[in-house]
């Protein structure tokens, strides 16, 4: 079977360390491809045997709120091009504006449109098709998709309004195999608390800034350790020296072996507005670290998290219950070291081969369908 994977890129990225475990998996059995709409770094190992084709080498990344304004025919051709090449027995699609490309080809291009098509939705689709034109846009174009995977049930109810049952499934994201560890750490961690994730909205490290600033009046010995770059770096730095905290407050950019460097800390906190599956909550869960995170939509968390069973939840944008509830692990040494061991139990269940199991199911069954049509 030779599958195809359409996306942005593989640069740093949840959507990006996803495909790149799906490629693998599905290479060891079958031809795979990676359609990429730019080419830049490949930040993920990815087997020899898949083959890597891209429409731009360069390109800058289009506002969301552009994405159909900013198609270009030229583009769009190439990708058809690239497409017809490959000559795929079934496309996988991730993020919207591959998504959305791919679906407008398909739908004026008979011989494209006979290839079955598996979305998968990575985000938020309250904040991610917020825009009406591209809501409605996205609500006709991925009608034509055999299958749209989702990673979370709030996600999976919000398109059960718009689609058949049939057509959507929840599969979560699979973790990452250098997270899988025969035991969380059991020796006296760091007096750090940390986060990873880039330096967006989306991600609200202010909040956890703030949230931070309460918790060192009981604890003053700690230290925040913040992991990730972007466009807010400087707010963030500024906003910091504002609090007189850059002793307390660390910003540690993107480090290549963050397993390590987040291992043996005292707690992982994720402070975003809104989320998919969070990989980064996953994968320090997974290493057994006690974890706070906002229950934001579309439910990732939630779905990760038994509050104050293997995680502590609390409300977005809400920085005096995201500090009680920091403090509350900080307090509590049994409860922090239940949340510690629970968290790594829990995580088992997303080892890549279960993950990959899914999505085999899926491809299968829409390829078996689609030559029985």
């Amino acid at each position: 079977m030779k599958i195809l994977f359409n996306c942005l890129d593989l640069e740093k990225g949840g959507a990006q360390r996803v495909i790149s475990i799906l490629t693998n998996h599905f290479s060891n059995k079958n031809e795979v491809a990676i359609l990429m709409l730019r080419q830049k770094d490949i930040r993920y190992e990815i087997n020899e045997s898949v083959s890597l084709f891209s429409v731009t080498k360069v390109s800058k990344i289009s506002n969301f709120q552009k994405i159909l304004a900013k198609i270009s025919l030229i583009k769009l051709i190439k990708m058809q091009m690239k497409i017809k090449k490959i000559n795929p027995d079934i496309i996988i699609s991730f993020l919207p504006e591959p998504s959305l490309k791919l679906m407008l080809l398909k739908k004026f291009n008979g011989q494209l449109n006979k290839i079955p098509t598996i979305i998968s939705v990575r985000n938020d689709p309250n904040t991610e098709y917020k825009n009406k034109i591209i809501n409605i846009v996205m609500k006709h174009l991925y009608q034509k998709a055999d299958k749209v995977v989702l990673q979370t049930d709030e996600a999976y109810l919000y398109f059960a309004k718009i689609f058949k049952k049939e057509k959507l499934t929840v599969i979560p994201n699979p973790l990452d195999y250098k997270f899988l560890i025969s035991k969380p750490y059991s020796g006296k961690r760091l007096e750090h608390i940390v986060t990873v994730g880039r330096l967006v909205t989306q991600k609200n490290q202010k909040l956890l800034i703030e949230a931070f600033l309460k918790v060192l009046v009981k604890y003053p010995h700690l230290k925040l350790l913040i992991y990730g770059n972007g466009p807010l770096e400087k707010e963030l730095k500024s906003y910091v020296k504002h609090l007189n905290l850059e002793n307390k407050v660390i910003f540690k950019g993107e480090v290549d072996d963050i397993k390590t460097a987040i291992y043996k800390t005292r707690m992982f906190v994720l402070a975003s507005d809104y989320e998919g599956m969070p990989n980064a909550l996953m994968e320090a869960m997974a290493l057994g670290i006690p974890c706070v995170s906002t229950n934001c939509p579309c439910g990732g968390p939630k779905y990760l998290i038994k509050n104050e069973d293997n995680g502590l939840l609390v409300p977005i944008k809400n920085s005096n219950k995201l500090a009680k509830a920091m403090l509350e692990l900080l307090d509590n040494e049994n409860l922090s070291n239940k949340i510690s061991k629970n968290a790594f139990l829990s995580s088992r269940q997303y080892e890549p081969s279960k993950i990959c199991s899914l999505w085999e199911k899926e491809v299968f069954n829409i390829c078996r369908k689609n030559k029985d049509n």
